[in-house]
């Protein structure tokens, strides 16, 4: 797939060069994928040269493609946790004061 980026307008040239690396790795196949790996190289420079931080599925999405994974993370999308089911009680009649 021929990938065509432009550095954002005050964008370093390293964190250019480092985004494009991140993207090179992750290695899309198609539009979908070239957004995701967009979105994660911003994540990932924001990372590295601003000390954002972020969660931790995320951080894990991210390792994967610097471990050499690339799209494999795209499969292996990371679930968030399964949220407690939350039982509501409905009164039906007031309550009789004391």
């Amino acid at each position: 797939m021929d990938i065509k980026l432009k550095p954002f307008l005050y964008e370093l040239e390293q964190s250019f060069a480092m985004r494009k690396l991140f993207i090179e790795k992750y290695g899309p196949t198609n539009e979908k994928e070239l957004t995701e790996a967009k979105r994660l190289a911003h994540i990932w420079v924001n990372f590295k040269f601003l000390g954002c931080i972020y969660p931790i599925p995320i951080m894990d999405q991210i390792q994967r493609v610097l471990d050499g994974n690339g799209q494999a993370q795209a499969q292996a999308q990371t679930q968030a946790p399964a949220r407690k089911k939350v039982i509501r009680v409905r009164r039906t009649a007031p309550m009789k004061n004391a």
